[in-house]
């Protein structure tokens, strides 16, 4: 079961002038849930680490899931016939409140989930418009473009046209080996990595998460047939 959330980097060459769907990045925390038919919501965790009810500042994220996703998300599965087989499932959420930024939460906030990706055994990831459309009625992550993933969509998320705080997430498909799987890619708005700018002047994990946001946000240029329009 592939229970771990695969790491998104930036933009890449390869994927310049694909046909993409993005969706709104929830500037959050991604936490996972583990179904299977026999044991029900076994298990969440955060990327890194399993969590339990009790557990402070997550705990009620299990609440909300139960709450608002897990009996029609299951719902679905039952009436799609191309889930039907499915014994084992790994449901992908953001969890955020109003303050939260870069990982960090205020505790006396409320918080809410936003869907982003579904993994089924035997399946894999769910490509993103077959996402979008049969789970659409769940609380999921917005779509907010639909089309050529080209440097002036990159530009554009840059320059803060879309209404999205932190970015999107750009998925598309691809075949390897006779099988379609899905690639993905983070683009940042300028306005979040200068927030993250400002504050990790005060932070050494700050500081770690912006060195890291800069390297992964290198845009790459001279895809051909694209448009010469670089974002600043």
């Amino acid at each position: 079961m592939e229970t771990t959330y695969p790491s998104i980097k930036g933009p890449a060459f390869e994927q310049l002038g694909q046909p993409c769907v993005a969706f709104h990045k929830y500037d959050g925390s991604n936490l996972r849930f583990l179904w299977q038919e026999a044991k029900g919501w076994f298990r969440f965790g955060t990327r890194y680490k399993w969590l339990k009810k009790q557990t402070p500042n997550f705990g009620v994220a299990m609440e909300l899931f139960q709450a608002m996703v897990a009996p029609e998300l299951l719902a679905t599965l039952k009436r799609h016939k191309e889930y039907r087989g499915v014994r084992n499932l790994v449901a992908f959420c953001e969890f955020f409140g109003p303050s939260s930024f870069a990982g960090w939460h205020r505790n006396d906030e409320p918080k809410e989930l936003r869907l982003f990706d579904v993994w089924a055994q035997g399946r894999g990831f769910i490509p993103p418009k077959e996402f979008a459309q049969n789970f659409g009625h769940l609380p999921i992550a917005e779509v907010v473009y639909e089309g050529p993933f080209d440097k002036s969509f990159v530009a554009a998320v840059r320059d803060g046209v879309y209404p999205v705080r932190e970015g999107v997430v750009v998925k598309g498909m691809f075949t390897r080996r006779d099988k379609v799987e899905v690639w993905a890619a983070k683009v940042k708005t300028q306005s979040w990595l200068d927030e993250l700018a400002h504050r990790a002047s005060q932070s050494d994990g700050l500081r770690e998460q912006l060195a890291e946001n800069l390297r992964e946000q290198g845009v790459p240029v001279d895809a051909p047939g694209d448009v010469a329009n670089e974002p600043a």
